[in-house]
């Protein structure tokens, strides 16, 4: 994917997260944002309530996920969150994901503050039948390309959305 159809992409995803938000009260009225289009195809995230204390909590320790909410200008603060991150027997991959998320951000509840919303988020690797775990060490992760590279795998990734406010959780 190149970087601009990667832009697009994720002003596409940032657009149906805040208009899914803000359908279901997630976000206050009176927090308004916009999308902007500005020239060779950027696109920038503007809130026009901001507070000094972070309204977003990232519940993840992946440089990926803090990577993309500072490209789209969110202020946020991370808490990671310590989990069991083992499957339960027969689970499907995209339960095994959500069910991951939802436990992240509630883990992190108590570490955050009342008016403050958890983002939370997994994801995993399926080659076949196969759920794939996080590499252990650089050997591992080199294996584990070697083994993807060349053939068609699913990525599944689970994100849980939880307002400390009311326990109101998207997932």
């Amino acid at each position: 994917m190149t970087f601009y159809r990667f832009k697009k992409f994720m002003s596409m995803i940032l657009s149906v997260a805040i208009h899914t938000c803000a359908s279901a009260g997630f976000i206050s009225p009176s927090m308004k944002f916009q999308i902007i289009q500005i020239p060779l195809m950027r696109h920038v995230l503007e809130s026009f309530s901001v507070t000094s204390k972070p309204l977003l909590i990232l519940a993840s320790n992946s440089p990926r996920r803090r990577q993309l909410l500072a490209l789209a200008d969110w202020m946020f603060n991370v808490i990671v969150a310590d989990v069991d991150e083992s499957m339960h027997q027969n689970e499907l991959p995209a339960d095994y994901v959500l069910r991951l998320a939802e436990t992240k951000a509630r883990a992190t509840a108590s570490r955050a503050h009342a008016d403050q919303i958890i983002l939370a988020a997994d994801t995993t690797v399926v080659d076949g039948s196969d759920i794939l775990g996080k590499p252990k060490d650089n050997v591992e992760a080199f294996a584990m390309l070697t083994r993807l590279r060349g053939h068609t795998h699913q990525v599944y990734t689970g994100v849980a959305l939880l307002r400390l406010s009311d326990g109101l959780l998207l997932k």
